[in-house]
C-alpha cells in the first residue's frame, strides 16, 4: 500500500437502468477474479497502478457501473446512506463469513497473524468457508508497497483487522443491472426571427455523457455533466434538432442510438400579445381561449371538430391557421390519422411490420413519423435522400399522400375523377379519389390550385375529411 495519506473520497455513481445489460452473478465474479491474476489495474487516469484500491475500483466500475474511491481505513465511519441502490455495507462481527464477490476492507493494525499498514487494505473475496478464505488482491505482500503489484490470489486463515465488506448487487439477488445511457430532448417552440428558445436535455445512466446531435444539417458533439440541462438557441430559420447517439462514462463506454428530435419554427412575425395577436404579414394567430381565431369563415365549422378530435395537431394550430404547413407537420398529421384508425402507436405499427425506425432515415431528419411513411411508401422525399422537413408543401402533394394512405392502409383503389384543369398527371388519380370521397372540392369548379401552398386550415380539414371517409376499413 502507499504510505502517503490517501485523500478520502467516496463516489458511488448509480442510476436505475432503463435499457441495460445484466450485471454479473457471484459465479461470474469468481471467474472474473481468476482471469485477473497477473494483471495490473489502475484508476482511469492511470494513477495508483498496482494498488489495492485500483483493483477494487475496476471491479466495481467494469461490472456494476459504480465508481468507488474509498480509503480502506475510513470504512468504519462510512455513511451507509451514501451507497447506491442495491449495494450493502456490512460491518464485520465475529462469525461473519463474506460471500464470493464481496469487497472486503481491513483497517490498519498489527496482530500476531497480520500486519496492515497505515492506509488499510482492500480486496475481492473469491471464496470463504469458516476461517479459511481466498481473496484477489493487488499490493498484498509486495516487495515495494509504493510500487504495488499485479493482482494475485491470497489464502487467508484469519479475519483479524477486517472492518467489513461492501456487497455488490449481483444479478438475480436484487435485480441490479448495469445502466445504459439514455438521452431525451424537449422544448419544441415557435419563435420570431431574432428570438431565443430553450431546449431541455435529460440524461440517465452513468455520466458524464457525450451527446452527438444534429442542428439542422450540422453535426455537433458535446459533453454534459448534469442530468438536466438547458440549451438556449437562436436559429435564424426553422431548424430541427435531432439526437443521434449518447455515450456514457462507464467502463464499457456504452453507446445508445437515439430517435428523438424537435423543431424550432422561426417566423418573420413580431412577438405580440393575445390582445393584438396579428402577425406582421397579416396572419391572425389563434389563442387558447379562441383556438379558431384567424381561420376563414368557410373553414370554422370543420376546424372545431378537427381540433377536438386531434387530427389538427397543436403544433400547427398556434402558428396561425393561414400559415403554411411544413412537411414535418404533414408527416405528423398523417401518422396521427393512421394511429387513430389502427389504435396503435407509430412504434407499435413499425414493430409489427419489422420496420426499424432508426434505419432507413432521410439524411436531414430522423423523425420517426417521416421514416414510417418512407417505409410505407407514402413519401420518398425530394430526392438525394432528403425530406426537406421544414419546407412547405403544396395542396396536390398533401392530397397525394392522403391517397397513398388510402391505398396502402385501407385497400382503396384510386378510381375517382375530378373536373380540375390544373392538376399534374402524377397527382390526378389521388385528387380524383379525394373528390369522390368528399375530401376536397377544389377552389372553383375547374381549379384545384394544385401548386398552392398548403395552409394549416387546409391540413386540418383535409385530414378530418379523410379520417371520416376512410371509416372503419383500416387493414394495415
Amino acid at each position: 500500500m502507499k504510505r502517503a495519506i490517501f485523500t478520502i473520497i467516496l463516489l458511488l455513481l448509480f442510476y436505475p437502468a432503463l435499457h441495460s445489460a445484466n450485471a454479473m452473478t457471484e459465479e461470474e465474479a469468481i471467474s472474473w477474479a481468476y482471469s485477473e491474476v497477473g494483471n495490473w489495474s489502475a484508476f482511469p487516469d492511470g494513477s495508483f497502478e498496482g494498488q489495492c484500491t485500483a483493483l477494487v475500483f475496476r471491479y466495481a466500475w467494469e461490472n456494476f457501473g459504480a465508481r468507488i474511491y474509498l480509503s480502506p481505513r475510513e470504512f468504519d465511519s462510512f455513511d451507509v446512506s451514501t451507497l447506491p441502490e442495491g449495494w450493502e455495507k456490512i460491518d464485520y462481527t465475529p462469525g461473519f463469513i463474506p460471500d464470493p464477490g464481496d469487497i472486503v476492507y481491513w483497517h490498519p493494525g498489527n496482530t500476531r497473524e497480520l500486519i496492515i499498514y497505515g492506509t488499510g487494505h482492500t480486496a475481492i473475496v473469491v471464496s470463504a468457508s469458516g476461517s479459511s478464505w481466498i481473496t484477489l488482491d493487488q499490493n498484498y505482500g509486495a516487495a515495494n508497497p509504493d510500487e504495488g503489484s499485479s493482482a494475485g490470489l491470497a489464502v487467508r486463515n484469519t479475519y483479524a483487522l477486517v472492518s467489513g465488506v461492501l456487497r455488490p448487487p449481483f444479478n438475480g439477488e436484487n435485480g441490479y443491472q448495469i445502466p445504459r445511457p439514455i438521452a431525451s430532448i424537449a422544448g419544441e417552440a415557435y419563435i420570431s426571427r431574432g428570438e431565443s428558445a430553450q431546449i431541455e436535455l435529460s440524461f440517465s445512466g452513468i455520466g458524464p455523457w457525450t451527446l452527438e446531435y444534429l442542428e439542422g444539417d450540422i453535426e455537433r458533439t458535446r459533453v454534459f455533466y448534469d442530468r438536466e440541462n438547458t440549451l438556449t438557441v437562436s436559429p435564424s430559420k426553422s431548424t430541427i434538432y435531432s439526437l443521434i447517439c449518447v455515450t456514457d462514462s462507464s467502463f464499457y463506454n456504452f453507446t445508445e442510438t437515439l430517435l428523438e428530435e424537435i423543431i424550432i419554427t422561426v417566423s418573420d412575425r413580431n412577438t405580440e400579445s393575445d390582445s393584438g395577436n396579428t402577425a406582421a404579414y397579416g396572419v391572425v394567430l389563434p389563442t387558447r381561449d379562441e383556438p379558431l381565431k384567424g381561420s376563414d369563415d368557410w373553414a370554422r365549422a370543420e376546424l372545431e371538430p378537427a381540433f377536438d378530435l386531434g387530427v389538427a395537431p397543436e403544433s400547427i394550430v398556434y402558428i396561425g391557421w393561414k400559415g403554411a404547413t411544413t412537411r414535418i407537420e404533414v408527416a405528423k398529421t398523417i401518422v396521427s390519422m393512421i394511429e387513430m384508425h389502427s389504435k396503435l402507436s407509430v412504434f407499435e405499427m413499425a414493430q409489427l411490420r419489422g420496420w426499424d425506425l432508426m434505419q432507413n432515415t432521410f439524411s436531414d431528419t430522423r423523425n420517426p413519423n417521416v421514416t414510417f411513411l418512407r417505409y410505407a411508401g407514402i413519401t420518398d422525399g425530394i430526392g438525394d435522400n432528403k425530406y426537406n422537413p421544414v419546407s412547405t408543401i403544396t395542396r396536390a402533394e398533401f392530397v397525394t399522400m392522403i391517397g397513398r394512405v388510402a391505398e396502402i392502409f385501407f385497400n382503396e383503389t384510386m378510381m375517382g375523377t375530378h373536373p380540375f384543369n390544373d392538376v399534374p398527371l402524377w397527382a390526378s388519380p389521388y385528387i380524383g379519389y379525394a373528390v369522390d370521397k368528399g375530401i376536397t372540392y377544389g377552389v372553383s369548379e375547374t381549379r384545384f390550385n394544385s401548386n398552392g401552398l398548403l395552409q394549416n386550415q387546409h391540413t386540418a380539414i383535409f385530414a378530418l375529411r379523410a379520417y371520416v371517409a376512410m371509416g372503419d376499413s383500416f387493414t394495415g
